[in-house]
């Protein structure tokens, strides 16, 4: 009989499971940051709202770092009188300046939301600065195109 850790040419017995922790794959699909600015601007920048809210949702659902429904709640309300705005010249000057506020407010909202959902990604895929995985800060400002080209980026290398 043969013992098994003497046989040098055995192949090894061993199970291996392809379920990683923490990977983008799992929480969001694969889509193009193109598709996403195409979009954006046949929409007048209601994709951007749809898109936030979207990966929000999944990103509450699945990871760890959660964002606040109410900033989402606000921010979206507050995108939808931005996306008014740009029709402001059919509307009273009053009712103008109070979309003009909402939109300043949204684009605060707008940031903060962004760099939220930054943050959730970063903490999900442990991403340490300079590598692939890491968003800068700065081009985090152009909001979902950015951040979408960051997720296919780090689904790209998983």
């Amino acid at each position: 009989m043969e013992n098994n850790t003497t046989n040098p040419y055995k192949t090894p017995e061993a199970t291996v499971e392809n379920t990683p922790t923490g990977q983008l794959f799992n929480v969001f699909d694969r889509f193009t940051a193109w598709g996403v600015c195409g979009l954006s601007l046949i929409t007048f920048n209601i994709y951007n709202i749809y898109w936030l809210y979207s990966r929000t949702q999944k990103i509450n659902d699945a990871m760890s770092l959660k964002i606040s429904p109410m900033l989402v709640n606000i921010a979206s309300v507050f995108g939808a009188f931005s996306v008014a705005s740009n029709f402001i010249q059919f509307m009273p000057p009053a009712i103008g300046g109070i979309l003009t506020l909402a939109s300043l407010a949204y684009f605060v909202m707008y940031l903060i939301w962004c760099y939220k959902i930054r943050a959730a990604i970063h903490e999900h895929v442990n991403a340490q600065k300079g590598t692939y995985a890491w968003a800068n800060a700065f081009l985090t400002i152009f909001g979902p195109i950015y951040l979408q080209y960051k997720i296919n980026k780090i689904i790209d290398n998983e």
